[in-house]
């Protein structure tokens, strides 16, 4: 048993001297990448950065999640498999400084129509789960107004202090839905943005949309009852519209 431990506790340290390698590479392409030569940003070095950085940390990661799976008897190379795979998976690379505030259960509420009848809709998505380092994405099966089941895939990014939710329906690459959340960082439960959009009656719509870390209305998900559609709205106009000026005229 002594022999069978000093076995992992060596296979740890590897994968913990490997990631920090790869992460300290990663730093000095994306050093490179800043164009100190003042020839500009270099876009080979850019990419190469954000691919180490992003495995780097994976693997650093992953030591967490092996101490967790030895303990259900987990295969270690299997842990590091899983955890790798869901972090080369995401598309959408962000810091995960400005990640990590977003990796909870949130309640997701969007404005868009189907019949020809706009509804609030309401749904909640837990992106507690992912292991994965510097992209964030889950899953959701959704029931249609027609009965049908659909399952979509959120990403979720981040640039400078907006949050970007990137939602595809599985198996396919088109971007069904694309979500902006700006000035995120601010401190605040809930948060309020716009969202592109394809409705239910396959019009595309810029449209209104919130998440918050605490249920703003009791309601099941899926359509929003009309009783209490109408505070989502205010919560909206308040949170939103009377802070940012939405298509103004040219003078």
């Amino acid at each position: 048993m002594s022999g069978e431990r000093s076995k992992f506790t060596s296979r740890v340290w590897l994968i913990f001297a490997l990631g920090v390698a790869m992460t300290g590479f990663g730093v000095s392409y994306a050093a490179a990448a800043a164009g100190s030569s003042g020839k500009g940003p270099n876009l080979l070095n850019i990419v190469i950065a954000g691919v180490l950085t992003a495995v780097g940390g994976g693997i650093v990661g992953a030591i967490i999640s092996i101490l967790i799976a030895t303990a259900s008897d987990r295969d270690t190379v299997e842990t590091v498999r899983d955890i790798l795979r869901s972090s080369l998976e995401g598309k959408f690379l962000s810091d995960e400084d400005r990640l990590r505030p977003t990796r909870r259960l949130w309640h997701h509420y969007f404005l868009t129509t189907a019949g020809g009848v706009s509804a609030w809709w309401y749904e909640v998505l837990d992106f507690r789960q992912t292991a994965a380092t510097a992209s964030l994405a889950t899953t959701l099966l959704v029931d249609d107004p027609a009965g049908s089941k659909i399952e979509y895939k959120f990403e979720v990014g981040a640039r400078g202090d907006h949050l970007y939710i990137l939602s595809t329906v599985e198996g396919t690459r088109q971007t069904a839905v694309t979500e902006v959340f700006p000035r995120f960082l601010d401190f605040s439960a809930t948060h309020f943005g716009i969202m592109l959009a394809h409705d239910w009656d396959g019009r595309s719509t810029l449209s209104r949309t919130t998440i918050s870390l605490t249920p703003l209305i009791q309601a099941e998900p899926g359509i929003v009852p009309e009783s209490a559609a109408a505070g989502l709205s205010e919560s909206w106009n308040d949170g939103f519209k009377k802070h940012h000026v939405m298509f103004p005229e040219a003078s």
